[in-house]
């Protein structure tokens, strides 16, 4: 469970580095599972 945490915890940072610029074309992080 703290595993899996941790893998939000990254992915949410991810989601922050994203460059909307790029509009509609976003690369989206892969979610945790």
């Amino acid at each position: 469970e703290i595993a899996l945490l941790r893998e939000w915890e990254i992915y949410s940072v991810k989601l922050t580095e994203i460059d909307t610029s790029t509009a509609p074309d976003v690369k989206w992080p892969e979610q945790p599972k």
